[in-house]
């Protein structure tokens, strides 16, 4: 009989969790929506036309338009883009930042263990939002969607780094960690093959959370002004431009303000479920 590997157990555990899968399923779907659906409506989401300008919804504009007559739902899907866009880079980027730093502080210990751990300390005493508020406002490129997953990567890889170097701390005294030493493997090896692939569980939850609140925090940034900015549209920016419009356009908020909620519930959703699904404890 075939024995069940780590991740097979993983993945049964997962199927079981519902409301998991449920999030899984409909964030597939909503990523295909926001990348696909575009290429098949042949509509500018930058054209004005003030003569449709907030028109309630209908066949024609099946979530209304906006104060500039442009169409709502293809600014939404354009807007849905880049929130995931830089949802998904932030997390990648901060979380490779951070799991690096982590292993490298958790396994040398040390001087670089210190150095490192006073930084990341340093880091996250200072409240994040009014942290990013006043670096946003530094004008260092013009583009302001990379700008801004820029300045939330350099500032998004404390707590990922803290967790993996706790689990580095632990892995570095494994018995096959110490027989790399003892043949002479390089610690940059040992890390990267032997450390890293052993905290992927605690990453891959992390990043499914982390994901959520770096869709909130553009579209914080945004709302005020200093996130992405329009023409491009963001679901932040969205509630920016409605927020006039609140009493006589209501449509204007629900659409962008109900993707922001649904999807950064879905994302908690699946890392929940990761996480129960990935709980060694529960494989006893």
């Amino acid at each position: 009989m075939e024995r069940a590997t780590y991740w097979g157990k993983v993945f049964k555990r997962f199927k079981r969790h519902k409301l998991a899968m449920f999030s899984l399923i409909f964030l597939t779907l909503i990523v295909a929506a926001v990348v696909f659906l575009p290429m098949f409506i042949h509509m500018d989401p930058d054209k004005v036309n003030l003569a449709q300008a907030l028109l309630k919804p209908s066949a024609k504009h099946i979530m209304g338009t906006d104060d500039n007559g442009r169409d709502e739902f293809i600014r939404l899907l354009y807007g849905g883009r880049i929130s995931l866009l830089v949802g998904f880079s932030v997390t990648f980027f901060s979380g490779i930042t951070g799991i690096f730093i982590g292993l490298w502080a958790g396994f040398k210990r040390g001087f670089a263990d210190n150095l490192l751990m006073r930084i990341n300390e340093m880091m996250m005493v200072i409240p994040e939002l009014p942290l990013l508020i006043v670096a946003a406002k530094i004008r260092f490129i013009s583009n302001s969607v990379v700008k801004l997953i820029i300045i939330m990567t350099i500032f998004g890889w404390v707590g990922i780094a803290r967790l993996i170097r706790g689990e580095a701390l632990s892995l570095r005294e494994e018995e096959y960690v110490e027989a790399a030493k003892a043949i002479g493997v390089p610690n940059w090896q040992i890390v990267i093959r032997h450390l890293m692939p052993n905290t992927m569980a605690v990453s891959i939850v992390w990043a499914t959370l982390r994901v959520g609140r770096v869709i909130i925090a553009e579209a914080t940034l945004s709302f005020f002004g200093l996130g992405v900015q329009p023409p491009t549209p963001s679901w932040g920016n969205m509630l920016l431009g409605a927020q006039t419009y609140i009493w006589t356009a209501q449509w204007l908020v629900w659409w962008p303000g109900l993707s922001i909620l649904f999807v950064t519930l879905l994302f908690n959703f699946l890392g929940d479920g990761l996480r129960d699904a990935m709980d060694p404890k529960l494989f006893l």
